[in-house]
Parts: C-alpha cells; sequence; structure tokens
C-alpha cells in the first residue's frame, strides 16, 4: 500500500506540472493549441495517477480487478494430493 503522504506528493507534483503549463503560455498560439498542450498533459498525469492507484488496490470490487482463480484451493480436494505433497517434502 502506498502511504498516504506519498500520495501528497504525488498529487502535488501533479499541480506543480500543470501550473508550469501555464508558464508556457503565448497569445500568439490559438485557443486549440494551447488547449491540446494543457489537455495532453493533463490527461497523462491523471493516467499516471490513476495506474498508480490502481496497482496500490489490486484486489478491489470492480471490472479490473484480480482475484484468486478457479480451483485455486482444488489441491487439497483431490484424493491423496496431501500425501503426494508430503512424500516431495520427504525427498528433498
Amino acid at each position: 500500500m502506498i502511504p498516504t503522504p506519498l500520495w501528497i506528493v504525488l498529487i502535488f507534483i501533479a499541480i506543480v506540472i500543470f501550473a508550469f503549463m501555464l508558464f508556457f503560455a503565448d497569445s500568439n498560439e490559438g485557443r486549440a493549441t494551447q488547449g491540446l498542450l494543457m489537455g495532453s498533459v493533463s490527461s497523462v498525469i491523471v493516467a499516471m495517477l490513476l495506474l498508480i492507484h490502481f496497482l496500490d488496490n489490486p484486489f478491489h470490487d470492480g471490472g479490473a480487478a484480480f482475484g484468486p482463480l478457479p480451483g485455486a484451493g482444488a489441491q487439497h480436494r483431490r484424493p491423496g494430493a496431501r500425501r503426494r505433497r508430503r512424500e516431495r517434502a520427504s525427498a528433498v
């Protein structure tokens, strides 16, 4: 889990980068060009923060969540599985 102070630093850095982009505002450029610049930088920052959040919480409830594989505990239900495991452990 990513600690709260690190999240604060990541969000602070995102705000600083966004504010830094405001210094590149040029009156000779059109609004569409400046909007594209700000939008692209903002979307990359938001995508990275969302990716960090997803990787920090991989077992959340949702469509892209990880979970146990189907049948992961099936080895304990097979006849003789424990015996074979003990035999392999004693052979080592």
